[in-house]
């Protein structure tokens, strides 16, 4: 850390820092790990010419000392997701199923260009693509089916983070969401879920951790649905990450 202080000091030349991926070190239960991530950016806030952007799963680090502006990068609309498809894979400009395979990784700007990318490499159709997605999930992305590369890399950095693991009752609602497809309101969320499971805290957990998201109106709680991103469930299912009891 002195190292890039010094840096950074040495010019009043304008930066922009880019801290990608922040959620690996923000979402740590060890207080002292937490501790000095905070430190971290204080010291870099202090200098006037740095700028800095954060890119992470889950909500903005809560530091006192920063006025953070947070932007949420929502699923994308499926006019916008075709025209990524037939950029990217002109091959796809006259499929017929090309929203298929687009709706069931959820519409997310990354996942839609590494399902048009396969498409196009593998000079498969969109109804093709969709078939192998039911059958192998995430695992498609993955070049050796494993956990250390891919799209099944950056999910399990999530699942198995310490922040998610630490509460037992994360897991398991985690586990019980992501059977169901489009997820439960709030208000029916006790029918699937063990009461004495049921916790704002598990709740709170999987939004920090941007594995749980909300539709419906804000000042409308019980008709608010909770639910996994489609991504998420395919990990979940084809990693065997969820109990036979669930």
């Amino acid at each position: 850390m002195s190292d890039i202080l010094y840096e950074l000091k040495s010019s009043k030349e304008p930066y922009l820092l880019l801290l990608d991926n922040f959620e690996t070190p923000w979402n740590t239960t060890d207080e002292s790990d937490q501790k000095r991530v905070k430190e971290t950016l204080h010291k870099l806030n202090q200098l006037s010419h740095i700028s800095i952007l954060i890119t992470m799963h889950g909500s903005h680090p809560h530091t006192i000392d920063v006025d953070w502006h947070s932007e949420t990068i929502p699923a994308t609309d499926k006019n916008a997701c075709r025209r990524i498809c037939q950029r990217i894979n002109p091959a796809w400009n006259l499929d017929p199923d090309i929203d298929d395979p687009v709706d069931a990784v959820g519409r997310m700007p990354f996942t839609v260009t590494l399902m048009a990318s396969h498409g196009r490499k593998s000079v498969w159709s969109a109804g093709a693509l969709l078939d192998e997605w039911r059958q192998r999930g995430t695992d498609m992305w993955s070049p050796d089916d494993s956990l250390e590369s891919g799209m099944n890399k950056s999910i399990s950095l999530l699942v198995d983070s310490d922040f998610v693991k630490s509460n037992p009752n994360v897991l398991y609602l985690l586990a019980t969401l992501s059977m169901l497809p489009v997820g439960t309101t709030c208000k029916n969320l006790i029918y699937w879920v063990l009461k004495e499971k049921l916790t704002s805290r598990a709740i709170t957990t999987l939004s920090e951790a941007a594995l749980l998201q909300t539709t419906g109106q804000d000042n409308d709680h019980a008709s608010q649905s909770l639910f996994v991103l489609p991504v998420v469930q395919s990990f979940m299912v084809h990693q065997k990450c969820i109990p036979e009891h669930i």
